[in-house]
């Protein structure tokens, strides 16, 4: 099983996938039943952490009664997908996660705005600072 599961994210890779990641829902299993399915579902869990490879922790939304016992979930483990009916509802992360995000994006905007400033510039398309205080002036009466 791990090994179907590490090549299809090679495969993934392969087409453009840069960081693929490998969901384990929760299993259930009766009482009493052997424990082979759960300690099989922790042997491939390892194995495809081993090769670096992102497994998000799944939650039911079900687990989110217990406020206290998520957010401590959701800060150990920096990202939870919460899954309702076997389908992902909510992505939760923690608060130093969504700080970096938003550097991130932020970083993203001024790079963004810097090509664009830089695309004026060698295209002639720019007026200089001083034609530009002098234009500002004049409009709003300012001296």
């Amino acid at each position: 099983m791990a090994d179907q599961v590490l090549s299809r994210v090679a495969e993934l890779v392969y087409f453009g996938t840069p960081t693929p990641t490998v969901d384990v829902y929760r299993l259930t299993m009766k009482t009493g039943s052997d424990n082979f399915h759960a300690s099989s579902v922790v042997q491939l869990g390892r194995m495809v952490t081993d090769e670096g490879i992102t497994m998000p922790v799944c939650a039911p939304v079900r687990d989110m009664k217990s406020t206290s016992t998520f957010v401590d979930l959701v800060e150990s483990e920096s990202e939870v997908t919460v899954t309702k009916n076997g389908r992902e509802a909510i992505h939760c992360m923690s608060n130093e996660r969504y700080q970096a995000l938003c550097q991130e994006a932020a970083k993203s905007k001024l790079l963004a705005r810097m090509l664009v400033a830089r695309r004026e510039e060698e295209a002639g398309d720019y007026v200089s600072y001083d034609a530009f205080t002098k234009t500002m002036k004049a409009k709003y009466g300012l001296s």
